[in-house]
């Protein structure tokens, strides 16, 4: 299903939902050169991280970048990026205002934004008294 130049196993599961699959794939035959998506997180936005997400000529990914293969579209992941989105889904969206790619489910994110640029995440601290979930914004 997904394959890394990297490494034979990779854990991450980013999956390309069919508008996707069939947009990336338009744009490849349209430039006459295969394309990629390259997806990276940054910190900003309004939830402390958002999604950047390009669509690149698959020949100008950077080696350090991991490479998924899905229905034979490419994503371009960079190693600080892939823990914060393993598991997520990618779609192309079309609607009056624009049309994107757009990462559309992310099993990290604590919350998200209302446009879904950006997202937040959030983790557990323990002691011997108590569990609590404590929401963290833009590291």
């Amino acid at each position: 299903m997904f394959r890394s130049r990297m490494s034979t196993f990779v854990s991450a599961t980013v999956k390309l939902r069919p508008a996707a699959i069939l947009r990336l794939a338009q744009m490849t035959e349209s430039r006459g050169s295969p394309m990629a998506i390259k997806l990276r997180v940054e910190s900003g936005g309004c939830s402390g991280f958002q999604y950047i997400i390009d669509v690149v000529p698959s020949s100008s990914v950077a080696n350090t970048d991991r490479l998924f293969e899905q229905s034979g579209c490419l994503i371009a992941i960079d190693d600080t990026s892939l823990g914060l989105v393993d598991s997520c889904e990618i779609d192309y969206t079309e609607d009056m205002v624009r049309s994107a790619f757009q990462v559309v489910k992310n099993d990290i994110a604590a919350a998200k934004c209302g446009c879904g640029s950006s997202f937040n995440i959030g983790f557990y601290c323990s002691s011997s008294f108590f569990l609590r979930y404590v929401p963290v914004v833009g590291i």
